[in-house]
Parts: structure tokens; sequence; C-alpha cells
């Protein structure tokens, strides 16, 4: 070990020297990566005395996170109401919200005269299900899956004009984004949100508000009812479509599961049935097959509001119908008599009036929901050619149910004018363009850390031309294709295809997602000095690798490091919220963190086949705090993990889960109220490793290749934890989660090998930090020498910054910069170097 890391310290010595900058190029992102952030030495008797003047300095609030007495329900709440909020962001968040009313209040009370339908989730593995209706001033969105904010923000679909979320059926697909947006749409100053959908789908949100801040923003209920819903653009109809017994009320409360999980004594029999999370509901699962019996899904029946045709000029020209008045009345449909006695009449000098056309949104979850969709009159008076057709029909139903011949034999009643667009899984794209082009330009620097992405977003060359469903003609769309799936008549959804209702109806494939491999490399600077950096870069980089002749056996390939997610807060379109893969040994993988979108972050690295394989082999999950940018994104891991053990015919076995309570709280209460999880996982509440308790938990950890996994709590809100991991060879990696300078930390990891520490902000926003509970890049290198830590990265940068922090010559010197989708190995770290010059 000592030889290896002194190779290391030669090899990023030597590249010093040749490293030069591409930190402010608009193609080309900076990183730097070095060995060893230390330099002063710590006893750890000084620490503990640090960490106790540390406490009695704190301020009020987090006094209450290490000292006052809570109860577990406080830890739910404190952990987002008690945390505080820098001033300029609620003045800011005000000026937004006074803008959103006012044009809210300059509506039209017209029509719209543009009206489009635009897909965001195509549904893909890994790819939310969304369809977004842009209407005016006024915009919809129908189901939110996870990772629809980070496709909406990347595609600028103008989200501070939403008012409506449209949910078809309670299941993590289709809402598993609406926690992280909701807190998106809340920083924009959006004063209110209509959510509509089947019964007790405004109790998701309820309790997420216990991680996401939005008590400046109401959120409404429209639940499904016999009344449409109207406004000024289009009428909406509920259908409800039933899996298993109806019932006229939907859910009863009275039915379900009354027990408070935020509890203590719930807290201590979760502590105490670690390995048996069935146990401890009880009557639980006899309570989810309730849930399950009442199951359903509603349809939408969107009509848009008739608008009058437009003025025709030149028509009023031929009447000689002079300028003023007269146009006006004449735009209101009324007629007008000149002044040498000639009547025009309106429909002479009209455009034809547009009646609307009419839209549906059908989700049909299971085959178990096929009776209940044949059986609704609603669809009848649709089906035959009677002016009431439907332009379009979009299939939220699972590859599998559109392929029974029930519902194929439903669909063919239509009309056949009537396009059908299907967003699940028969698609494969993932709807982000930025990440590939981003990984192209890393990948130019340095192909072992930065690998190119397995999952592109490119068109077969057989595809060039599609039967149109418009008009049932061969169309040449150039590149810009929408493939046909295997179910006849069907259009296969692709992220950005549009449906436009108004003013002219049909489909427009011309900003559908498709990049070339030889779009992105075009990118890449090509000028000989551009040239000369790169080429200095990878003689470094090689020269540094071949010096390393200690890696010569499997064993210390390992382990390794994978970021998927190294932003904060919200996702951006080149960096995602927190998520590390660590891979312990071969076989054993462990998520740090779990942010929204990290199974998509998978398939994006792994190609689809190579993600099962993965998924089988993710033994646990590490989860530091509940903030939603931590921990959103480990639903849709749990389920797709037991989707790849069957696909691959392996017997299921739970992932090991630490968290907080609260993360596992909120488990309990979503697999209460939504949907069956509790068997996928078996959970640890951090604090059993706290103060080397994690003897209690000995087994456990050999089985995941560990020898000891200690938390430490730190500062930033109530149960937020880092820790300690070290493996079989005696590696020891650091996590710190989200936090301010801590000492706890710095106890923790005292001469560790790899500390991987949250670097939020830059160094001339101290304050903002600290009120947020945040570090700075040289906060965060601070901890890293009083530490002693041989190896540093930082990670969890805010949004504000496009690449990489602003950072000075000494950080970059000293530390390393994650970037989403890079990895390495922990010895050495094998990882370039470059800086400023």
């Amino acid at each position: 070990m000592a030889a290896c890391l002194a190779n290391v310290q030669r090899g990023f010595s030597a590249l010093h020297h040749s490293c030069l900058t591409y930190f402010h190029r608009p193609l080309i992102s900076s990183f730097v990566i070095n060995s060893r952030g230390c330099a002063c030495h710590t006893d750890r008797a000084s620490i503990s005395q640090s960490i106790f003047e540390e406490k009695r300095s704190s301020k009020q609030w987090e006094d209450s996170l290490f000292s006052r007495p809570r109860s577990p329900r406080d830890n739910f709440r404190t952990c987002t109401i008690d945390m505080p909020e820098d001033r300029s962001n609620k003045l800011h968040r005000g000026e937004l919200r006074a803008k959103v009313l006012k044009r809210r209040a300059e509506k039209s009370l017209y029509p719209p005269a543009e009206i489009s339908l635009h897909i965001i989730g195509s549904g893909a593995f890994g790819a939310p299900r969304a369809l977004y209706m842009l209407a005016g001033n006024s915009s919809y969105l129908f189901n939110c899956g996870e990772g629809a904010q980070r496709l909406l923000c990347e595609h600028k679909m103008k989200l501070g004009k939403l008012e409506h979320i449209l949910v078809t059926h309670l299941s993590w697909e289709n809402y598993g984004g609406l926690p992280g947006l909701l807190l998106s749409l809340h920083e924009m100053g959006l004063p209110s949100l209509t959510l509509h959908g089947p019964p007790d789908v405004e109790k998701l949100i309820e309790r997420a508000q216990s991680f996401v801040k939005i008590n400046a923003m109401e959120v409404l209920k429209k639940e499904y009812s016999d009344v449409p819903y109207e406004d000024e653009t289009l009428i909406i109809s509920y259908v409800p479509i039933w899996g298993g017994k109806k019932e006229k009320d939907g859910f009863d409360d009275s039915d379900l599961e009354t027990t408070n999980y935020c509890n203590l004594e719930g807290r201590k029999r979760r502590r105490l049935n670690t390995h048996n999370n069935a146990e401890m509901r009880g009557s639980g699962q006899e309570d989810a097959l309730k849930i399950k019996e009442r199951d359903m899904s509603v349809a939408y029946i969107c009509r848009l509001k008739p608008r009058a045709g437009s003025l025709l000029l030149e028509k009023c020209l031929d009447y000689k119908v002079p300028t003023g008045p007269l146009l006006g009345c004449l735009k209101r449909g009324e007629d007008v008599t000149l002044e040498n006695g000639t009547v025009v009449h309106s429909q002479d000098v009209m455009s034809p009036q547009d009646p609307g056309s009419l839209f549906f949104v059908v989700d049909c979850p299971t085959e178990a929901f096929l009776k209940s969709l044949m059986k609704s009159g609603h669809f009848q008076s649709h089906m035959e050619t009677s002016g009431l057709d439907p332009s379009v029909i979009f299939h939220f139903t699972p590859p599998e149910v559109m392929g029974n011949l029930k519902y194929q034999d439903w669909m063919s009643q239509f009309p056949k004018s009537t396009i059908h667009i299907s967003l699940n899984r028969d698609s494969t794209c993932l709807g982000n363009r930025e990440v590939y082009r981003n990984q192209f330009k890393l990948n130019s620097l340095d192909p072992v850390v930065f690998p190119l992405l397995k999952e592109f977003p490119s068109v077969n060359k057989n595809e060039a031309e599609i039967l149109s469903p418009l008009n049932g003609s061969a169309t040449s769309v150039s590149s810009k294709v929408l493939a046909i799936s295997a179910t006849d008549g069907v259009v296969q959804a692709r992220t950005l295809t549009q449906f436009r209702l108004r003013p002219k109806m049909g489909l427009d494939f011309s900003s559908s997602i498709v990049i070339s491999s030889e779009e992105a490399l075009s990118e890449i600077p090509s000028n000989e000095s551009d040239v000369n950096v790169r080429d200095r870069v990878h003689e470094s980089v090689q020269a540094k690798r071949d010096s390393d002749t200690v890696i010569t056996s499997e064993s210390q390939d390992f382990p390794r490091i994978l970021f998927l997610g190294t932003g904060s807060s919200v996702p951006q379109k080149t960096r995602n919220t927190s998520a590390i893969l660590f891979t312990i040994k071969k076989k054993h993988h462990m998520m740090l963190d779990c942010g929204e979108g990290t199974l998509g972050q998978l398939v994006r690295f792994f190609g689809l086949s190579k993600t099962w394989k993965i998924l089988t082999h993710l033994n646990a999950t590490y989860i530091s705090h509940l903030h939603a940018d931590h921990h959103i994104g480990l639903i849709s891991i749990l389920q797709a993990r037991e989707e790849a053990f069957m696909l691959q015919e392996k017997p299921f076995q739970p992932m090991k889960l630490f968290a907080p309570q609260p993360v596992i709280q909120w488990l309990d209460f979503y697999n209460m109220h939504f949907e069956s999880i509790d068997h996928l996982y078996q959970a640890h509440d951090n604090a059993l490793l706290l103060n080397d308790n994690e003897t209690m938990l000995k087994n456990v950890l050999e089985s995941l290749g560990l020898r000891r996994m200690q938390t430490c709590r730190v500062s930033h809100c109530p149960d937020a934890f880092g820790v300690s991991l070290t493996d079989l060879k005696g590696w020891t990696t650091v996590y710190s989660g989200d936090t301010r300078p801590c000492n706890n930390l710095v106890f923790l990891g005292m001469d560790c090998d790899l500390l991987i520490h949250e670097a939020t902000m830059e160094d001339d926003m101290v304050e903002a930090a600290h009120i947020k509970a945040h570090s700075t890049v040289s906060q965060a290198l601070d901890i890293a020498e009083r530490m002693q830590s041989k190896h540093i990265i930082l990670t969890h940068f805010s949004q504000r910054y496009c690449k990489i922090p602003i950072l000075s010559q000494s950080a970059a010197l000293r530390a390393g910069i994650a970037f989403d989708f890079m990895q390495g190995n922990c010895i050495p770290m094998d990882l370039p170097s470059v800086w400023d010059t």
C-alpha cells in the first residue's frame, strides 16, 4: 500500500508541470484531480476539544440538532421547516411570484391561438413518463415521472406557466418526479398549482413536505368526479378505470392503517426489527391488499374550447371597410353597415371557426383494468365518425398490456384518422441531449476516467423514412425520426416530439431528440492550442499510469467509484442530484445517496443489459439524510432491482438500506398508502452505526465486503450523517453527505485514504454557505487537511455553476472535482489533473 501511494504522489507531482486549463472554455469543462490534500497534523484529543467547543458555540437551531430532545415527529418536520433560509432567496421568490400573479391576471378571455402537446419523458426504462401541454399563458403536465423536471428545464419548457398536473395512476413511475418538481416551482415563485388525479393523490405531497419545503405555494386538489374541469382553454372529463372492486367513493380512509409512523413507539419497533419490515407493519399487508382491490386509474378526455376565426384584412379591403371601430365589430362576430348602405357580414370576412380538437390520455396499468376500460361508456361516442373523433390518444399503458388482443381491439374501434402515441418501455429515448455532449468533450481529455455513455439517442439508417399516421404516405423526416412500434399503427414516443393542436394540427418530429457522434465531436475545439492541451494531458496521464506498476492483480482494481450525480438541490442538464456507485469488490456494489433520476444515470452509463446485472449486485444503499436530492431516486431503484432479479431468474435478495429514521418512515408511509415495497429492503437506522455500534451488524457488513462501517452526525439538518467505510483490505473511504465544517466528521475520518466531501459554494459565499448549512471549497479542503486525508474529491456543487465552481489555483492543485459519469480506481487514484496556469 505504501509503495502504491508513493507512486500516486510521484505521478501527480509530474502531472502538475504539464497540465493546462480549460476552466471557462464554453465547450470543454475543466476538472482537477489531485492525490493529496493534507498538510497539518491534528491529534485526536484536540479534535475532541474542538467538537465540544463547536457544540457550545453553535446557533440555536444547531443546538437542537445535537442536544435538544426531539420526538420522531419533530425529526420529520424539522428536516425542512427548521432549516434556515437566506433572506435574499425569499425576496427573489417574492419578485417572481408577483410576476406570475400579474401574468395570470392578464389572461385573455379567448382561447389561446397556439396549443401544442410535447412529449417530455418517453417512458423508456430509466426515463420519466411525462406529457406537457403548452397553451398560451398556461400549461398542463400529464404525469410527472422521476426525472421530468430535469428534462423540462433542459428543454426550456416554461415551467413558470405550469398550473395543472394531471396524474393517471398512483404509481411511482407516474408521480416520482412530483416532490422535486414542486420544490423547483416553489423556488420560481409559483403561487399555486392544481393537482388532478385518483383519490389520495394529494397524500404523497402532504407527506413529502417533510423534506420538500413548499410552504409558500398552495397545492390545490381536484379529485376525479362526474363534473368536468373547465377553464378558458379546455374542458377535461375524468374517466375512472377500475382495476378491481369498484367503490363509490374510491378509497375509504377508515379501512387504511392508522398507525402513526412518526411516533416514538414505531421508531423503537423499527430498530428492534431491522431485518423484517413486514413484522413491524403487522396487518399492513392486508390493508395493502384492500388498497389494490380498489385500485383505479383515471383517463382524461380533453376538448379544446372553440376559437373564433381571425379577421381577413384582404377581404375587408375588398368590401371597402374603413379602418376603425367597424373592424372590431366584425372581429367580434357582428355584421356592420357601411356609409353607402352595404351590409358586410362577419362570416364573409372571417376565417372559419376552430371547433376545438379532442385528445385522450389513457393509462391501463395492468390487464386487471381491461374489463373496466372495455365497459366504459365515456369512449363509445368517440368510436364512430361523428364529428367527435379524437385527434390523438396518448397511451401510458405498458407494452405487455398494449399487446393484449383486447386492448388492440379497443384501439381499433377508433377512427383511422386517430393517431396513437405510446409512452412506455418500448421506447429507447432517455431524453437528455446535454449529458451526451458533455461526456464526449470530457472523453476527449481522458477516455478512461470519462468513458462514452452506452445508451446513445441515435437513429438507425433504415429509419430514414416512416409511414406517417397523418396521411398514410411515406414522409421523409431526415434524421428526425419517430419510429413505429411493434404494435401496428402506434407511434413510439421520443422526447420533444410534438403534436400541434392549433392552429394547424399534426405531428412534428423536427425537434425530437436525436444526436450523432459526429455532431458531438464537431463541438470539441480543434484549433492548434486546444489540440496541444489535449495531447499534453494524454501524455501526462499515460506516463503516470505506466509508472504504476503496482497494479498487477484484480484485487487492486477495487474499490472503485462512479459518480452518478454531483449537483445539489435540483438536477441540472449536466449534473444530476447526489449519487455515487461504490464498488467494494467484484459483484459487490453500494450506493451512497440516491438522488432523483439515479436509475436513468445507471442506464446511460452501463446500457440496459448491464444495468440489470449491476442492480442484482447492488447489495446496499446508504442515505445520508432526508432532503429530496439525496433519496428521492430510491423507490425506482428498489422496484427496478426486483425486476432485475426476475428477468435474470435469480432468487431475490432484499437490499440492505442504511438510512436515517425519517427516510425509513417515509418508505413505510409509501408502502402503506401507495405501492408495496417493504419486501424490497432491510432497513437499518444510521444511528445504529454511531460510536462503534457497527459490531451489532457484523454479519451484514461482512456480506457487503466491509470490515467496518461507522457514521457520525454532521451539521446540516436533524438526522444528517457522514459515513466511513473500510473494506477488507483496510482501505477507508469517508463520505460527508451535506454538512458545514464539522469536527465530528474530522474525528470519524482521521487518516482516511479518500474523502468525498461536499463543496456546494465558492469561497466568496461563506455566509450563504453557513446559513444553508453547506461548505465552501476552502472549508472542505481545510477539513481534509485536519483529517489528514490522503485523497480528496469535491462534489455536490450548486447548480448556479454551469460547469465547475470558481477555484483558486491553490485549491485546483489540492483537490479533485467530481463530474457525472466520472469513474476511477481508489487504489491508486488514476485520475488526471488539469489546472489554471
